[in-house]
């Protein structure tokens, strides 16, 4: 196992592609988190279904917390484990794109499972891919920013999606917008080598 420093870590450039795809999603995720009664509402649904899709984001969310792990162990190479890391925003995308469409329980619940898909995967991804990808010797520090720019996401959602509500009158152009954020990381992360010591690109030969 090849253990970055700090220092080491982000000289690499999938240090920032990383950053890139755990922080989009965490903001779209934060947002849709406190304003998903709202954005319910604001489509017709009763306060009672949000509670019904919170549901489904749960049972979801654990079973995808397993499968993520199982596949992620499943990859035999650091390269197919990065490449992985692409069903989280993807997923996220699928999620933020779906609850500007939610006008029925059935969306709705079809968003919770989305959504859950989501959570489950980033939470694996999040916490166990750092130290795959860049060791365990100075894993406090490195974990710790990627910790950080999540925090800062699920933060600052609330704040974008209240602002969005109060300048286009309602929730759908800001979850739009952050589903076509998130998905730019797509290429990027999909077809990305792991990091190496010393390689200053994402495509070594």
């Amino acid at each position: 196992e090849e253990d970055f420093t700090f220092r080491e870590a982000f000289s690499t450039p999938q240090a920032f592609v990383l950053l890139w795809v755990f922080f989009w999603p965490t903001i779209g995720w934060g947002g849709m988190n406190v304003h998903l009664i709202s954005i319910c509402a604001e489509q017709g649904l009763a306060p009672s279904s949000v509670s019904v899709i919170y549901l489904a984001v749960g049972v979801v969310g654990t079973l995808s917390s397993i499968g993520m792990g199982v596949l992620i162990d499943r990859c035999r190479t650091k390269d197919a484990k990065t490449r992985l890391i692409a069903v989280v925003p993807l997923l996220s995308a699928c999620s933020l794109f779906l609850s500007s469409l939610i006008n029925s329980l059935f969306v709705g619940v079809l968003f919770g499972i989305l959504t859950g898909l989501f959570v489950g995967a980033y939470q694996v991804a999040g916490f166990s891919m750092i130290a795959t990808l860049y060791g365990r010797k100075h894993l406090g520090s490195i974990q710790a920013v990627y910790q950080a720019i999540g925090i800062l996401g699920v933060a600052s959602g609330p704040v974008i999606m209240s602002k969005a509500k109060e300048d286009f009158g309602g929730y759908g152009p800001a979850l739009l917008c952050l589903a076509c954020l998130v998905i730019t990381s797509l290429p990027f992360i999909s077809t990305m080598a792991a990091p190496r010591n010393g390689v200053r690109t994402l495509w070594p030969p």
